[in-house]
């Protein structure tokens, strides 16, 4: 996981970073840098089952040739109880005209105790101001020396719908869900409401508060707490990239 992390940096690391330029102004590749955010997010729990944390998050979302998208989100967490795990997402996406992007992704989180990987397949719809992004795709779970096969394999799904209010201000909210099958599987939900404010045409600020509950015989619930930066090298278009994956136990169990 953080040799393939750190062999994504590298190759990133040789793709020039250009200002204020079109997409087709790039370079001689068509290469455009979309945005680069960096993130910090908390967690909150109530719940003697869950642990709160921290994670610090990065994400670089690259366009070639005005049509392909790759985005790289890498990510940092560590738990009260020093449970620390790294994070690698990848997103391929395809522009099939102007208000349809569709793509799949991968992520991974792993820590000493467990690993999570998962994949999907995502879209993002634009139509004037709203922007409609889903993802469909599945999560498994596994352990290290310990045996929790009972919970080893998800089902995840999640809608999020953005509008901007005015050149400035962009509103979200969405809903996501893990369901694990079985006898002791569960239900997972997870609500959010987000807002970014533009500084400038290359930079923005942006907030989301998450509310994470378990359906499983006992109460207990999170809340997520997200602050960040985005910056857009070739100009600010509105809205988010695609969103990064958080698996639903990675601070439970």
């Amino acid at each position: 996981m953080n040799r393939f992390a750190i062999a994504c940096l590298t190759a990133l690391s040789s793709v020039p970073l250009p200002v204020g330029a079109e997409p087709s102004q790039i370079n001689s590749f068509g290469v455009a840098v979309e945005e680069f955010s960096l993130s910090l997010r908390h967690f909150g729990s109530s719940d003697l089952f869950y642990m709160g944390g921290e994670q610090i998050e990065g994400q670089l979302a690259l366009r070639f040739a005005d049509r392909f998208g790759v985005q790289v989100d890498l990510g940092r967490i560590k738990t009260e109880y020093d449970l620390t795990s790294s994070a690698l997402n990848l997103h391929a996406n395809f522009k099939l005209s102007e208000s349809l992007t569709i793509g799949g992704f991968l992520g991974q989180v792993d820590n000493q105790l467990y690993r999570y990987d998962i994949h999907g397949i995502e879209a993002m719809w634009q139509a004037g101001k709203l922007e409609i992004e889903a993802h469909l795709g599945k999560e498994h779970f596994s352990t290290k020396g310990l045996d929790y096969s009972r919970v080893r394999d998800s089902n995840i799904a999640g809608v999020e719908a953005r509008f901007a209010v005015n050149d400035r201000l962009t509103l979200s909210a969405g809903l996501d869900q893990w369901r694990i099958p079985g006898a002791f599987g569960s239900t997972f939900r997870e609500a959010h409401l987000g807002a970014s404010f533009a500084i400038n045409e290359f930079a923005e600020f942006h907030g989301e508060l998450r509310h994470h509950r378990d359906e499983r015989a006992r109460s207990g619930s999170d809340e997520v707490l997200t602050l960040g930066v985005t910056l857009y090298p070739t100009a600010r278009k509105g809205g988010f990239g695609f969103r990064t994956y958080t698996p639903s136990g990675q601070i439970s169990y």
